[in-house]
């Protein structure tokens, strides 16, 4: 959140095993709930297993993991070591192996051109914050839970993106001389 610095919103989709589906962290007022949604973040990184991936869209995410954890000394918790050094980078795997034809190479972009559509009222990170200065004001529950879908749908569009690449990246294409467009 621009105006105090303060994180309020992060998730997780996981795709199988116990806890399937989107784990949400939400800080829902001031820093004590920051403070709170970081510690229950580190808790629930402590239970999970002993291999994983975490799959995520851009360098904005491993930044905010390392602005929470010196904001609250946390930088060398092992489970949180763990889950970085668990991280990939969709947007670098993207960037250097694929050619979509796009102007730009952003999630939302992406995603879309896929197929994954945002249904809620949330569409973008600009709006989550206009929405959270709302809820802010008014403490309209459906302003914080337009807010959590987004966070949902953005989660579930970095899974989206996954599956596709796992789905039809795994050929190599490639043109082998004579050329098609030199004739």
């Amino acid at each position: 959140y621009p105006p105090t610095y303060r994180d309020y919103r992060f998730g997780c989709w996981i795709p199988n095993g116990q806890e399937k589906g989107y784990k949400p962290f939400i800080a829902e007022h001031d820093e004590r709930d920051e403070k709170a949604m970081w510690f229950a973040f580190l808790d629930w990184c402590a239970k999970l297993p002993s291999e994983f991936s975490v799959y995520h869209y851009a360098n904005y995410e491993i930044t905010r993991l390392s602005v929470l954890a010196s904001r609250y000394g946390t930088e060398m918790n092992p489970d949180l070591i763990r889950f970085r050094n668990s991280m990939i980078d969709l947007k670098e795997i993207v960037r250097e192996h694929i050619v979509f034809p796009l102007h730009f190479y952003s999630l939302k972009a992406i995603a879309k051109f896929l197929g994954f559509k945002w249904e809620g009222d949330v569409q973008g990170g600009g709006q989550s914050v206009f929405a959270y200065e709302q809820w802010l004001e008014t403490q309209d529950r459906s302003i914080l839970d337009a807010i959590i879908q987004y966070n949902r749908e953005d989660v579930q569009a970095t899974a989206h993106l996954l599956d596709w690449l796992r789905a039809h990246a795994q050929r190599e294409a490639s043109f082998r001389p004579p050329y098609p467009w030199s004739k």
